[in-house]
């Protein structure tokens, strides 16, 4: 009798001390989780006890983790190591990006950094974020305008879309606008040499003080044909001036105002024009 009444009472079971373990450590992972997301500490603490929680459920009550393998390099993890360091490992990945998003304002890919000591952009890396800013494309900033300004003897660079913002990006000196015949005031020479009546092919006609002699061509059409040439006789530039214009010419690092101040082409074999030749100096000055 008392056999039948122990046989047909109904049989309980409770958790196991394991089972006690795993759920403490999947609570622990995932609230422990999210208290260090809250106190904003590195990605790789979120992913480790993330991780944690997600590998203790799975090895308990989802199973499929005994088949599980991870490579770090020459090293194979199997079984439950490897499927909490692969959760951790994409988890971290994962809060990478959130992590460079949510500290930085503007955001990442808005900005990169620059050296001070030489103008280049360099790599950011970030304590407790694997990975780092990478540099930009070298075209980034193409087509961003900048405006020179006038500082002292220099001429300080800056960017258009500030133009109120003391920052410099950099500056040019008068030297280095010099190297590409930029120049903003002109000098001419105290020696201005003044033809007389010139017919029209006259040949190698000497100008004091000037390294070249000067040719006219022919005329017609209120245009007088020129030619500026070297003691062997070679030309160095040839020329057309109407009326009584003018025109500047380089010679090699120097240049010249040449013009014509009278002319006459309507008198048959008569017919003259009467130049005007002067060094001229392109400047710089701030």
């Amino acid at each position: 009798m008392n056999q039948n009444l122990q046989s047909s009472a109904p049989s309980g079971r409770g958790l196991c001390p394991e089972d006690v373990v795993i759920i403490v450590v999947v609570g622990i992972g995932f609230v422990g989780s999210v208290i260090i997301y809250g106190l904003d500490l590195p990605p790789i603490m979120v992913a480790i006890f993330l991780a944690t929680g997600v590998a203790s459920l799975v090895y308990r009550f989802l199973g499929g983790i005994q088949s599980a393998t991870f490579n770090i390099g020459p090293v194979k993890l199997a079984g439950t190591i490897a499927a909490l360091i692969s959760c951790a490992w994409f988890i971290n990945v994962q809060l990478d990006d959130w992590y460079l998003d949510k500290h930085f304002d503007p955001k990442v890919n808005e900005w990169f950094a620059i050296s001070k000591d030489y103008g280049f952009p360099v790599e950011v890396e970030i304590k407790g974020v694997k990975g780092f800013i990478e540099n930009p494309k070298p075209g980034d900033l193409a087509d961003n305008e900048l405006d020179i300004r006038r500082e002292d003897k220099k001429f300080k660079i800056a960017s258009c879309k500030e133009p109120d913002s003391a920052f410099v990006l950099g500056h040019v000196t008068v030297d280095d606008l010099r190297e590409i015949n930029l120049f903003n005031t002109i000098e001419c020479s105290d020696r201005v040499i003044v033809t007389g009546h010139l017919p029209a092919d006259t040949t190698h006609v000497r100008l004091r003080g000037i390294p070249f002699k000067l040719s006219t061509g022919t005329y017609g059409g209120n245009k007088s044909d020129y030619f500026l040439t070297d003691s062997a006789g070679d030309t160095l530039h040839d020329g057309t001036i109407s009326l009584r214009e003018a025109e500047i010419v380089k010679l090699g690092d120097e240049y010249y105002l040449v013009g014509v101040v009278e002319v006459d082409h309507t008198l048959g074999d008569s017919s003259y024009a009467k130049f005007v030749v002067r060094k001229i100096v392109p400047e710089i000055k701030p």
